[in-house]
């Protein structure tokens, strides 16, 4: 790809730059969406398949969506916690079913739904 990613823990942060033989600049930003996809709780190896679908000439855009489920419907106290119980299913069996009919990967955190 041509980047450098390295970690600055002192400030907490991912600093991503090209090597001054990168043949693309739009790889740094292929680059910054396997480290968005990572940091919302997708597994490695998932995140590398997003960036070789990125990386193909017809599937050049996003395809990471990220939603609160209180903004589909507003739950509050135990009705919210059930809510995610149903999405997530006796061990995962629900997002597993919803991941293999969907072609997908889900990561359900908090109360945020993040897809890939």
């Amino acid at each position: 790809m041509g980047t450098e990613i390295s970690t600055n823990p002192k400030a907490r942060m991912v600093e991503l730059r090209t090597k001054p033989d990168t043949p693309d600049a739009s790889n740094l930003q292929k680059c910054a969406h396997l480290v968005d996809a990572f940091m919302m709780g997708f597994e490695a190896k998932d995140a590398v398949a997003h960036l070789h679908l990125l990386i193909c000439a017809w599937m050049s855009s996003k395809y990471l969506h990220a939603f609160d489920i209180r903004d589909v419907k507003p739950f509050r106290g135990e009705y919210l916690s059930r809510a995610i119980g149903r999405l997530s299913g006796k061990g995962g069996k629900t997002r597993f079913a919803m991941e293999n009919s969907t072609k997908t990967r889900i990561v359900i955190a908090e109360y945020k739904i993040h897809q890939l």
